[in-house]
């Protein structure tokens, strides 16, 4: 025959195991009746967590200037998706043109031997150009 204390800490237990079965149960009914706005509530912690990207950030830097090959290797990918992007996204095609015109005139404002070369490249260009194309060679002249 159990003790007394064995039916207590048994009877304990029991109801401890109810207990957070019930609880998740009740987490889960919940989850599924409001089940959009968990789901909103969770995406705008990760919008607004400044400092896990912070973190995150500074993680990445790191491990980036230790390994120069995965930096190469994030370059290489993220100019390939770019491309990709400019040639299937139409709009982000003229915001792509329109930031690299920005940046190039800024850069031929500030940097002399930038603008040097760039003089020496579009001269050339536009000699190839005109050798090429009639349309732009009779627009020309």
């Amino acid at each position: 025959m159990p003790s007394k204390y064995r039916k207590k800490s048994t009877a304990r237990k029991n109801y401890y195991e109810q207990h957070v079965a019930d609880g998740k149960e009740n987490a889960q009914k919940y989850y599924q009746q409001h089940k959009e706005t968990v789901q909103f509530r969770t995406a705008m912690k990760k919008v607004t967590d400044k400092i896990g990207k912070q973190k995150n950030a500074v993680t990445n830097r790191k491990k980036l200037e230790q390994d120069p090959e995965k930096c190469m290797n994030n370059r290489i990918r993220s100019r390939i998706n770019t491309s990709r992007r400019i040639e299937v996204d139409i709009e982000y095609r003229e915001v792509n043109r329109a930031r690299a015109r920005f940046n190039t005139s800024r850069r031929i404002e500030v940097d002399r031997k930038y603008r040097k070369v760039n003089r020496a490249r579009a001269r050339i260009n536009t000699l190839r150009r005109i050798e090429a194309d009639t349309e732009y060679r009779e627009k020309t002249e």
